[in-house]
C-alpha cells in the first residue's frame, strides 16, 4: 500500500481512492485515529476538533499508556488497531524518519481479519483542513504532492518554510532572542511586496510547499497583518500557514476573521508568565473554528561560539543532533538557508567568515537555470553533511529558561 496509500494504480484512480478516504472522514463513515500520543498527537487532535473531524483514539508503542487515556481520548496498543473497523491512521511524527518506521510497523502488522488500514502522514489533516474549508484547489495540490512524492524523484515538496521575520517590532525583550530583536538599533515592518516576492520565488523553484511559517518579532503588531494573510491563503500550492505569536496579544476580530474558512493556523508560543494571554487565544480561535496550537518547546543557548575547535565526528553529532536544519528553513532576501543563524549571526557580525557561512544557502535570485537549481536545492534539504556554522554552535546542549527579559 505505501504510505499515503500510494500503490501502482493511476493518478486518476489514486485521487478517487483518496476523495473517498477524505468523504468518509468527514462524514463520519470512517474514525481518525492519531499514532502518537505525545505534543504533536495533541497538535493534530486539536487541528482536526477545530475541522470538526474527531478523533477516536490514539496509538502509541508505550506499553505504560495502553489503556488511559490523554485530553479525554483513550489510547491503545497497535495490537488493538489491528482488529479496529473504519480506522484511518494519522502519524503524528515530525521526523520523516520516524514516520517511514511507524508506517512499515503498520504495514507489516497482522490485521486480525479486518482489512488493512489506511494511513498517512501530516498531507492528511492537511487535506482534511482544505477540503472542510472548500479549498478545492489546495486540496487537489495535496493530493498530486502525495502520488507524486513517490512515482516523481524531480517532485520537491518543502515539509517546512519560514519566510522572513515580516515585522521586528515586538513588545517582548527577549535576551537570548533567536533572531536578536532586542539589539537591533531600529525596528521596523517588512514591505509586503517583498515578503510576498520571496515567496512567490520558491514556488517558482519547488512543486509545493508543506507548512509556511509567518511570524517576527510579534506577528500581531505587523502592519499589514490581514492583506497579508489574504495574500497568502491564494497560493493554492501552499497547503497550511502557521501564524506564530507570543501569546501577549489578543487582536482585533477582524484578524480572526480573516483566517476564518482557510488554511491557517494559529501557533501561540508558550513562554509561561509573559504569555498572559494563551487561554484568551484559544478561546477566540474555538469560538471562529480555527485550529491552533500551543508550543512550549525548550530554549537553548544558540549564541555564537568561537574556538569549539570539533572533531569531524564532533561535528557531524552537532548536525545530526539539531531540529533547527529541517524545521526553521528561512527563505531570507532570496536566499534559502537550513539554518536561519546562518544570515542572523552573520548580520550582527558575530561571527567570522561571513561570506564562507552565507554561501551555505541557496541563492534563489539566480536565474539562469531554474531546474539546475531546484536539483541544488533538493540535494541541500536533505544533506547531511554539516554547515560552516555548525563550528560556532554548541547544539542543544544548554537548556535555558524561556523567554527571559532584558
Amino acid at each position: 500500500m505505501g504510505l499515503n496509500c500510494v500503490g501502482e494504480e493511476t493518478f486518476e484512480a489514486y485521487q478517487i481512492k483518496i476523495k473517498t478516504i477524505v468523504r468518509q472522514l468527514l462524514g463520519g463513515e470512517k474514525h481518525l485515529v492519531i499514532w502518537g500520543a505525545g505534543e504533536n498527537g495533541n497538535r493534530f487532535m486539536r487541528y482536526c476538533a477545530a475541522i470538526h473531524v474527531p478523533v477516536r483514539c490514539f496509538v502509541d508503542n508505550n506499553p505504560a499508556l495502553w489503556g488511559t487515556e490523554r485530553w479525554d481520548i483513550p489510547i491503545i496498543s497497535p495490537a488493538e488497531l489491528g482488529g479496529m473497523e473504519a480506522a484511518v491512521v494519522l502519524i503524528s511524527f515530525p521526523s520523516a524518519k520516524v514516520v517511514q518506521e511507524v508506517a512499515a510497523q503498520i504495514e507489516g502488522a497482522p490485521h486480525g481479519g479486518v482489512s488493512a488500514k489506511p494511513f498517512f502522514d501530516d498531507s492528511l489533516f492537511y487535506l482534511l483542513q482544505n477540503t472542510a474549508c472548500g479549498r478545492e484547489e489546495t486540496a487537489a495540490e495535496v493530493i498530486t504532492s502525495m502520488y507524486r512524492a513517490v512515482h516523481d524523484n524531480t517532485y520537491l515538496c518543502m515539509e517546512m518554510l519560514v519566510s522572513k521575520p515580516m515585522t521586528t517590532k515586538c513588545n517582548l525583550r527577549c535576551k537570548y532572542c533567536m533572531l536578536r530583536i532586542p539589539y537591533l538599533k531600529t525596528r521596523q515592518d517588512e514591505p509586503l511586496e517583498e515578503i510576498l516576492a520571496n515567496i512567490e520565488r520558491t514556488l517558482e523553484i519547488v512543486d509545493s510547499i508543506k507548512t509556511l511559517d509567518v511570524s517576527g518579532g510579534e506577528t500581531f503588531l505587523y502592519c499589514d497583518l490581514i492583506p497579508f494573510l489574504n495574500e497568502l491563503k491564494k497560493y493554492s500550492r501552499i497547503f497550511s500557514i502557521n501564524l506564530v505569536t507570543n501569546g501577549t496579544i489578543v487582536p482585533d476580530d477582524a484578524v480572526f476573521e480573516a483566517m476564518k474558512n482557510s488554511n491557517i493556523v494559529l501557533k501561540i508560543s508558550d513562554y509561561g508568565e509573559v504569555s498572559k494571554n494563551i487561554s484568551k487565544l484559544e478561546k477566540k480561535c474555538e469560538e471562529k473554528d480555527i485550529p491552533c496550537f500551543v508550543q512550549s518547546s525548550s530554549w537553548f543557548d544558540l549564541s555564537p561560539h568561537q574556538g569549539l575547535n570539533y572533531s569531524q565526528d564532533e561535528l557531524q553529532k552537532i548536525f545530526d543532533c539539531c531540529t533547527l536544519k529541517d524545521n526553521c528553513i528561512r527563505n531570507w532576501d532570496g536566499i534559502i538557508y537550513r539554518c536561519g543563524f546562518q544570515r542572523v549571526w552573520g548580520d550582527a557580525g558575530l561571527v567570522d567568515d561571513v561570506e564562507r557561512i552565507k554561501q551555505d544557502g541557496i541563492d534563489l535570485n539566480d536565474r539562469s537555470d531554474d531546474r539546475a537549481l531546484k536539483k541544488r536545492l533538493k540535494e541541500y534539504l536533505t544533506t547531511t553533511v554539516p554547515f560552516e556554522i555548525c563550528k560556532y554552535c554548541r547544539g542543544n546542549t544548554a537548556p535555558i529558561p524561556r523567554a527571559i527579559q532584558l
